[in-house]
């Protein structure tokens, strides 16, 4: 399902903005920049596998995770997962560019969507987002580097046993061929 299949004609928007303080992104904003964010903020009731928004698709927006959790994943191999509190699809409305990842719901979940207008506008006038948003690519970037850093260690300790077998296994051979 796509990003504007799932809108609804009745569409709802957020009313009680303070929910928007659930999101890291909106902390230390003032109470009028939530309320300006919160009335442009459309909420969205997803089932469970649900697509969200696909990869290589325009942006149009991106998505607060308010309950529930979704897998994101590039052709076909998931290689994340966020809950409650997180938020995904803000790099493709910074970088103009399509969507790398494809999101898809894991259980059913209520997402808050904002607009590539309302989040260009959080931008230009609140330098209090920029920073938040660095903060938690800079968490992204950490949790995702333990990842690379432990896979290549795991990697790496196979492929000594490899070699050590290896070895061992000429040895073997060429004791038998002496005789």
């Amino acid at each position: 399902m796509n990003e504007q299949k799932k809108k609804k004609s009745d569409a709802r928007y957020l009313e009680d903005f303070a929910r928007l303080r659930l999101f890291n992104l909106f902390d230390n904003l003032s109470r009028d920049e939530l309320i300006r964010i919160g009335k442009n903020t459309e909420i969205l009731d997803f089932e469970k596998d649900e697509v969200v928004c696909m990869e290589n698709t325009k942006s149009e927006s991106m998505y607060f995770i308010y309950s529930g959790e979704v897998s994101i994943s590039q052709k076909g191999v998931a290689f994340a997962h966020l809950e409650s509190g997180d938020y995904f699809g803000e790099m493709s409305l910074i970088t103009g560019r399509t969507r790398n990842a494809t999101v898809t719901t894991l259980v059913p979940s209520v997402l808050f969507e904002v607009s590539a207008a309302v989040f260009d506008e959080m931008f230009e006038t609140s330098p209090t987002v920029m920073h938040n948003l660095l903060l938690t690519y800079d968490a992204r970037l950490r949790r995702h580097n333990n990842v690379v850093v432990g896979q290549f260690l795991k990697l790496k300790h196979q492929f000594d046993a490899l070699e050590d077998s290896h070895n061992r296994l000429l040895l073997s051979d060429k004791m038998a061929s002496i005789g």
